[in-house]
């Protein structure tokens, strides 16, 4: 029996947070019609656009200009006149960008984690954070999966390679929801037989994981000719899950996988249901366009830019916010019966792994958390992070202030020489600007070891 299920909904009722409501919300509003849909996505951003004309000085002046809201009246046929959002104008923008009633949201400070290769920092709320744990319950939905049940993580943990343990408040939160976390960032050969015998001895009923260590463990199992539990499910995240990573996902554990595509900005955008690899788009969370060149629409099966806006972040709106990503459009609905918008495909995120001489992997979200996040207090502009040999390490690095940075340079040094090896050779090169590839994604980390 599932007892941690009720009790964990009887906490979240206790909370400020409106989980429960919204998750029942988007179980409501999951199946509704287009018309109600659109209804729907009209209202939130009637709303989020007033706020922001009403809160935020840097939209106060953008929206007035571009004539989206006048006098407090929005119109959102000229949505499309609204400028995009960077994070170059978020880093310079700066507090005209937050609300001046964040105090009374319970404001709280987020980061990216550089996985355009351009790190940001920004404000999130009460009000954002009830939604998004919401929205990732009720992905997890999609696949059975309900609160409390046994849950393994293959997750990125700073704690076990900075201080070695979990804090008592993530141990305890883990042990109330059922979850066993084993660490992306550590995946040697030892310690992924050791996972595999973790994941025999706990027996989860779903295993949540980066898509690039879970498809390097699935590989790991596969030459190995060993046993692994099965799970009901496995939902991949933080990195793009390609074709042929699914389908060794799936034939190693012989479950469905379900894809998550989000990021720290947004949070939750979009999931795969498991009846086809396409994603439903949260509308009650996120407005998503897919925009090319000249931010014009692109129709449905053609590659565009991500352009997402956050319906549920009052404090700091991210309105028509370039993500970095590519993705497309599916033009046929899903055959589970959910009409929510579908992408056929995001082809952003590229990622490689490193590899040590002695068959050690080190997956790439590693490097993006720790240069892009932890050890960067905003004087990291770019990075690019380049294996020329196993023992050779180059750090690309576009500065917007080096004093800062030459205090924590050892630090990153130790931390690279840490998961490649004592005898790592770690150089860093100063550069003015690092270009993404023709088709825009960004590499920000190239392997050149064969």
């Amino acid at each position: 029996m599932n007892w941690r299920k009720p009790v964990i909904y009887s906490l979240l009722y206790m909370t400020p947070h409106p989980i429960p409501r919204c998750l029942r919300y988007m179980r409501k509003w999951e199946r509704a019609s287009k018309a109600d849909l659109d209804a729907l996505v009209e209202n939130k951003r009637c709303n989020l656009l007033y706020r922001a004309w009403l809160d935020v000085p840097y939209y106060r002046q953008i929206l007035q200009q571009c004539g989206v809201v006048v006098d407090g009246n929005v119109d959102l046929s000229r949505f499309a006149e609204i400028p995009v959002l960077t994070r170059q104008i978020i880093k310079t923008q700066g507090a005209e960008l937050e609300s001046r009633q964040k105090r009374g949201r319970g404001a709280f400070v987020n980061h990216s984690g550089g996985s355009s290769g351009e790190p940001v920092t920004f404000l999130q709320d009460r009000f954002y954070n009830a939604w998004n744990i919401a929205n990732t319950m009720y992905f997890k939905t999609f696949g059975g999966q309900e609160a409390g049940e046994l849950e393994l993580r293959l997750w990125g943990s700073q704690r076990d390679l900075l201080e070695g343990s979990e804090s008592a408040v993530v141990r305890l939160r883990n042990w109330l929801y059922n979850r066993v976390e084993i660490n992306a960032f550590t995946m040697t050969r030892e310690n992924m037989a050791r996972y595999v015998e973790q994941i025999n001895s706990y027996r989860p009923s779903w295993i949540e994981a980066y898509a690039q260590p879970m498809a390097e463990l699935a590989r790991f199992i596969k030459q190995q000719g060993i046993s692994v539990h099965s799970p009901r499910g496995v939902l991949t995240s933080a990195g793009t899950l390609y074709p042929e990573m699914r389908s060794l996902i799936e034939e190693v554990f012989g479950c469905r996988v379900f894809n998550r595509y989000g990021g720290r900005e947004a949070g939750g955008i979009a999931c795969s249901c498991g009846e086809q690899p396409g994603l439903h788009v949260s509308v009650w969370n996120t407005y998503v366009e897919i925009l090319d060149e000249k931010l014009t629409p692109v129709p449905a099966g053609q590659v565009g830019k991500v352009y997402v806006t956050t319906l549920n972040n009052y404090t700091m709106p991210l309105i028509r916010y370039d993500v970095g990503d590519m993705a497309i459009w599916q033009d046929t609905p899903c055959s589970c019966g959910r009409t929510t918008p579908v992408l056929a495909n995001v082809v952003g995120r590229n990622t490689e792994v490193f590899r040590t001489r002695d068959g050690r992997i080190i997956p790439a979200e590693l490097f993006i958390h720790f240069i892009g996040v932890v050890f960067n207090a905003g004087y990291i502009e770019k990075f690019q992070v380049i294996q020329r040999a196993y023992e050779k390490i180059l750090i690309r690095v576009v500065l917007n202030d080096r004093a800062k940075f030459e205090t924590f340079k050892e630090r990153i040094v130790a931390l690279v020489r840490s998961v490649m090896g004592s005898g790592c050779a770690v150089e860093f090169e100063f550069v003015d600007d690092i270009k993404p590839l023709a088709n825009g994604k960004f590499l920000y980390t190239v392997c050149e070891v064969n």
